[in-house]
């Protein structure tokens, strides 16, 4: 069977993909699997670490859960702390209640508490949406891909996002007999030379990830 993740977005950030057909995606998550019997919005924020920063989580206002199949360009990793063994890169510190062995409890069920790097989102990806008090989620949109972009489940209607470039899987083709006007590369696609390509990968930081995609800002992961 697939594994499915699944994780917080803040409101502005569902708002994002409901209006704009935003298709990227981070922060932590969970195997949905391993928390299917959690279906009410208070445990769901406890599972996924919206209580540390409930400036973004209200407590009052539906949560938003995105569960994302996986996909070759989706990369996790466990969100452990510093002295953790399985730490990557550091490892991540986060505010209490974050658990630095990377396992978090509710409502019966424990799992594995992942990171997500920046990614777009795989198709079949769907925008669930929880009141507080309500065992029965609603589903506020699917994910179609990057033609299609996403459905809007309430009113069928589709929106899609310009693809970016820094994003998922990309390819440059290189045409045969064609006539110079079209097969010379412009400025804009044509490949870096070089000298112009970075020498050193610079090092992970998700604090700008965290920022727009959910849990805390004060997070940070160190290279």
């Amino acid at each position: 069977m697939s594994v499915v993740y699944q994780l917080a977005v803040t409101p502005w950030q569902a708002t994002r993909y409901l209006s704009e057909g935003t298709e990227d995606f981070c922060g932590f998550a969970v195997d949905a699997a391993r928390v299917e019997d959690v279906r009410d919005a208070d445990g769901l924020r406890e599972l996924l670490l919206c209580k540390t920063n409930e400036a973004n989580f209200p407590a009052d206002e539906p949560l938003h859960i995105l569960k994302a199949p996986i996909g070759p360009f989706v990369h996790t990793r466990r969100a452990v702390g510093p002295l953790h063994p399985d730490a990557f890169l550091g490892g991540v510190t986060e505010d209490s209640p974050y658990d630095p062995s990377g396992v978090v409890s509710a409502g019966g069920a424990t799992a594995e508490l992942l990171w997500i790097e920046p990614g777009r989102l795989t198709p079949g990806s769907e925008l669930w949406r929880f009141h507080p008090g309500d065992l029965n989620p609603e589903l506020a949109a699917v994910y179609h891909g990057v033609a299609w972009g996403l459905e809007n489940a309430q009113t069928g209607e589709f929106v899609a996002a310009k693809p970016s470039k820094l994003m998922g899987a990309r390819g440059q083709a290189r045409l045969g007999n064609c006539s110079p006007s079209t097969s010379k590369p412009t400025e804009e696609n044509r490949p870096p030379s070089p000298s112009s390509a970075p020498k050193n990968r610079p090092k992970a930081d998700s604090r700008g990830c965290r920022r727009a995609c959910g849990p805390s800002a004060s997070s940070t992961t160190r290279g």
